[in-house]
């Protein structure tokens, strides 16, 4: 099977490292060279937004010349239990975006969002969201996500995430697989656009990318395939004025990674 390895856009390691370049290095050297910096939100504004951005600032140039470019999300959590907030929070996040300087110019990056998943409230206005890009472990938590949920992810465009940090760290892994299984049932009955991430949250977790892979085939044969397929479809919709100017072609780097 045709495969494009090593696009993860759902990933908070580089975020709180303390030495970005060093998790850089290691990211280089095992294949990746296109990964989401994930942040959470306080009410409508990212967490350590100072912090966040001068990250950005200070590094975007720097790796994106080495090869890896970095592209910032937020993934918005509901903490107070109102649910109905989560299409203003969408519309507001939806205008923000993070300058960053590359070759003496400053570009303006929009945000991916996506949602903190599995409450039912929050499955059901997550997609209905048009503004959303990803509604994260929807079956986190006893979550459920049926056919309605998926008709309206698939009319709003909303991609759904299958998460393989949850997998790794099941109590039940049978379990686990068992609900996935399902949704990839719904998802597939009603259009729902599939997303496989590794969800890193620590070091030691970096080199886990076949692992996940492992975890893909294992749901379904062609999830990786498909996954692949609507990153890449994302990023040319959400990023590909600005990767034309960085001239940073997804085509030719899907060329040179095909295995």
């Amino acid at each position: 099977m045709v495969m494009l390895r090593y696009l993860d856009l759902h990933n908070k390691i580089l975020r709180d490292a303390q030495d970005p370049d060093k998790i850089a290095d290691e990211l280089l050297s095992n294949g990746y060279y296109v990964v989401g910096v994930n942040a959470h939100n306080v009410s409508n504004e990212i967490k350590d937004k100072e912090r966040f951005y001068k990250f950005f600032e200070t590094h975007f140039e720097i790796f994106a010349n080495r090869g890896l470019l970095m592209l910032p999300a937020v993934e918005i959590k509901i903490r107070d239990g109102d649910y109905s907030k989560i299409g203003e929070l969408c519309e507001e996040f939806a205008r923000k975006f993070i300058p960053v300087h590359h070759k003496g110019e400053i570009y303006h990056v929009p945000l991916m969002i996506f949602l903190h998943g599995g409450h039912k409230g929050a499955n059901d206005y997550g997609s209905k969201q048009e503004k959303l890009d990803l509604l994260c472990h929807p079956l986190k938590d006893n979550g459920y996500f049926t056919k309605v949920e998926g008709k309206d992810a698939s009319l709003h465009d909303v991609g759904i995430e299958f998460n393989y940090r949850e997998y790794m760290i099941a109590d039940n892994k049978e379990k686990h697989l068992e609900g996935y299984k399902e949704l990839i049932n719904v998802c597939k009955e009603t259009k729902c656009k599939m997303f496989l991430f590794t969800a890193t949250i620590h070091e030691e977790e970096l080199t886990h990318i076949d692992k996940m892979i492992e975890y893909g085939h294992m749901l379904h044969e062609d999830l990786i395939h498909e996954s692949l397929e609507n990153i890449h479809e994302l990023m040319v919709a959400k990023y590909g004025k600005l990767l034309e100017k960085l001239n940073y072609s997804l085509d030719v780097l899907k060329k040179k990674h095909l295995k």
